[in-house]
């Protein structure tokens, strides 16, 4: 048998129109994806015209898209420069990658066990289907920022120390909050308020002269976190903003109940 990995779908990129069953791509209704379903049926009608199928193999991936929509099979969403996997997608489930920062954290869709078919979209796609509704864009900016912190998350030591299972009770209990450049999250001398992990951009512990980078993957003052002290240093957004997963103090003291290792991985 041939060692050689399947082609990549060889149809034209135009994929026609299920008769009397509105904007579909493969049998999947855009009207049912969430995320393309509040997109004008105009819109929804431009992106199955400019969908490129994909099929990939076991383990095949994609990268450098703008959107994914699984026609078939599963992918695992993953970091582009780690194996950790930060989100699964199933058939009818989209991946966006481009979320509210200008450096954020660069996806791939990874094909599970059964191969997978995938729609793909390249950059500049959604933002020509959302020109006249703004507030889609919006949207689909904080999914993709969930899609990044979940990856970003996975590249520092919840990812080493945690399988997916566990790394998924952590994170699913935790939000997505966008900070703009140079907000304050933390003031020096108060409480921590939460458990925060940086998603993507990046975090300043600021000390007097002494700034330090925070980059994904990384608990902001974990320890203070364990103890309920008083932050030594004020934490900031950097210059180009960041996305954090957070949790209130509270959530974070029933996730170390929960989880276990989670209370090594603050204490290392």
């Amino acid at each position: 048998p041939s060692s050689l990995p399947p082609p990549v779908d060889e149809r034209p990129t135009e994929v026609p129109l299920s008769a009397g069953l509105g904007p579909m791509v493969e049998g999947v209704s855009l009207m049912e994806v969430q995320g393309l379903e509040d997109l004008p049926e105009e819109a929804q009608l431009e992106l199955v015209q400019s969908a490129e199928l994909v099929t990939l193999g076991i383990d095949e991936e994609i990268s450098q898209f703008e959107v994914a929509l699984v026609t078939a099979g599963e992918v695992r969403v993953m970091p582009a420069v780690d194996d950790l996997v930060a989100a699964s997608a199933g058939v009818g489930h989209v991946v966006f990658t481009t979320g509210s920062l200008e450096e954020g954290v660069a996806l791939r869709a990874v094909a599970g066990e059964a191969g997978a078919t995938v729609a793909v979209w390249r950059k500049g796609a959604m933002e020509r289907a959302t020109a006249d509704c703004p507030w889609v864009a919006d949207e689909l900016k904080l999914v993709a920022d969930r899609f990044q912190s979940l990856a970003g998350a996975a590249m520092g030591m919840l990812g080493e120390r945690l399988d997916e299972t566990l790394r998924g009770q952590v994170t699913d209990r935790l939000d997505v909050r966008r900070l703009l450049p140079d907000e304050v999250v933390v003031e020096a001398g108060s409480p921590v308020p939460g458990l925060f992990i940086v998603g993507a951009g990046r975090l300043e512990q600021v000390n007097g002269d002494d700034v330090e980078e925070l980059l994904p993957g990384d608990f902001v003052m974990p320890a203070q976190i364990l103890s309920a002290g008083k932050a030594p240093a004020t934490v900031r957004a950097g210059a180009g903003g960041a996305v954090v997963l957070f949790g209130e103090r509270m959530t974070a003291h029933e996730l170390l109940m929960m989880v276990p290792p989670l209370l090594e991985i603050l204490s290392a």
